[in-house]
């Protein structure tokens, strides 16, 4: 959603770094990037061909490592050609800082093909590097980085442990807008984790600090966060109230609207079922998008009109904005979201086409991905959808395995959802085969344990009501 380009290192490896390997580089440069960078790496490529073994030519290795991953950032091999050497350069002058901004720059290369566990693994090793320097700043943003990755790993208490030990770091150094920052980040987690209390408190810290020190541009993101939850617990009134309050200073301002405010009033029509409301919002927001040149915003964009048009039974329309986001998804090289909207496209097969076969080729497709990624949830959503595809084609005993897989998995992760899901899909699947006894056994499970996780709900919306009531005692 590139052309390849094909590199050649041999000439690397015989020569160094001199007068042919400018020439390889320079060939691939001047076809792809600007008259204008094309200058600046040149001036790099010179200097590198005349710096010594010593921090400078490290430097300029962090500069071209950044430069190409930058313009050619699904042609990584050439920028980590460079950070390696950095590395190992660095290592050799015991340029311990150098040398962790060089598995810094590898672990953005790796961020942005999803790769989290390679991402890990560099910055794992640049912590390392930044405690032995005792370089506190650096240490809190690795932190941070590294919980981002956790997070991503759906690794949750980990990515608690990283945002914590860099908050505790934070508030040593009195850096407030820092602070808030990190505040923001275990919001997320917590959120991830389904803890809305414990979300909603540290978002409300963010914000406390945002107004105390006049963050404008905190303070709007924070309330951004704070409509989100409202979102996801149903206030769809309270959410659309901050979104649409925003949108009218915005306008009032003359201030650029950008494409994610749009979508999220459109997202929230959504899920309160205004789907004509929601279509209307979005098709704004891609507008804005594409106009911009935001090609991030306008794939997810897509992705969501495809959303409501299912919701509306508009397969057609819904198939059209799924494959622009496709192929825009592919062209980013956003995996991650890629398999998310073939599973999208697999889930119209399924239950509004009812084309199974081709329902089972994106799934498989998204399938793909997530075993690339090691992506556990990936593949615990993977083993469901096609559960429920095969209970479709009335392949029973395929349709069980693949529930069983998922149960397990979901067991594995801890995911309350999933493991509902499956003890229905299962129960369904013996029911079918004429186990009477399993699909009693499995339907049992599946209602106590859904009455199990509505008896969590409502335990967690009256802690949230209490919580409220308290509040409101206080400024009373």
């Amino acid at each position: 959603m590139k052309k390849a380009v094909v590199f050649v290192f041999i000439v690397f490896l015989v020569q160094g770094i001199g007068f042919a390997q400018e020439i390889v580089t320079r060939t691939i440069t001047s076809k792809l990037i600007g008259s204008t960078k094309d200058k600046y790496i040149d001036s790099l490529l010179i200097a590198l061909s005349r710096e010594k073994e010593d921090i400078s030519k490290v430097n300029t290795l962090i500069k071209l490592g950044y430069e190409y991953s930058y313009f050619l950032n699904k042609n990584d091999s050439i920028p980590l050609f460079y950070l390696k050497q950095g590395i190992s350069i660095a290592q050799k002058i015991n340029y311990k800082k150098g040398e962790a901004d060089c598995y810094g720059s590898i672990g953005l290369i790796y961020d942005a093909k999803s790769n989290w566990n390679l991402a890990l693994e560099n910055r794992l090793n640049k912590l390392k590097l930044e405690r032995e320097i005792d370089d506190k700043k650096r240490i809190i943003k690795t932190y941070s980085d590294i919980g981002n990755n956790y997070n991503n790993m759906a690794n949750y208490d980990k990515a608690l442990e990283m945002y914590f030990a860099s908050l505790k770091i934070r508030q040593q150094l009195g850096d407030k807008k820092s602070i808030a920052e990190c505040y923001g980040n275990i919001a997320m987690v917590y959120g991830n984790k389904q803890n809305t209390p414990k979300q909603l408190a540290n978002y409300l810290s963010a914000q406390k600090i945002y107004n105390d020190i006049g963050d404008e541009n905190g303070i709007a993101d924070t309330e951004s966060k704070l409509a989100e939850i409202y979102t996801n617990e149903e206030n769809y009134n309270k959410a659309l109230e901050i979104y649409l309050a925003k949108l009218k200073i915005y306008k009032e301002r003359g201030d650029k609207i950008y494409p994610g405010l749009c979508s999220s009033i459109g997202i929230v029509y959504m899920y309160s079922k205004n789907y004509d409301k929601a279509i209307e919002y979005l098709i704004t927001s891609v507008k804005m998008a594409e106009e911009s040149g935001d090609k991030w915003s306008a794939a997810e964009t897509y992705n969501n009109i495809g959303v409501n048009y299912a919701e509306k039974h508009d397969y057609d329309k819904a198939l059209e904005n799924y494959f622009s986001a496709l192929q825009m998804q592919i062209e980013l090289g956003n995996k991650s979201m890629t398999a998310s909207v073939y599973n999208n496209i697999g889930a119209l097969y399924t239950d509004g086409k009812n084309d199974y076969e081709k329902a089972i080729a994106n799934y498989s497709a998204a399938r793909k991905i997530y075993e690339e990624m090691n992506d556990n949830i990936g593949l615990a959503r993977s083993f469901n959808n096609f559960g429920r595809v095969y209970l479709k084609q009335n392949k029973t005993k395929e349709a069980k395995e693949q529930s069983l897989l998922c149960l397990k998995m979901a067991k594995e992760l801890g995911s309350n959802w999933y493991i509902r899901e499956s003890y229905q899909h299962i129960a369904k699947c013996d029911s079918a085969l004429s186990d009477w006894k399993g699909a009693y056994e499995y339907h049992k499970l599946y209602k106590e344990f859904n009455d199990s996780i509505d008896n969590v709900e409502s335990i967690r919306k009256t802690a949230e009501m209490s919580s409220k009531y308290e509040s409101d005692k206080k400024e009373s």
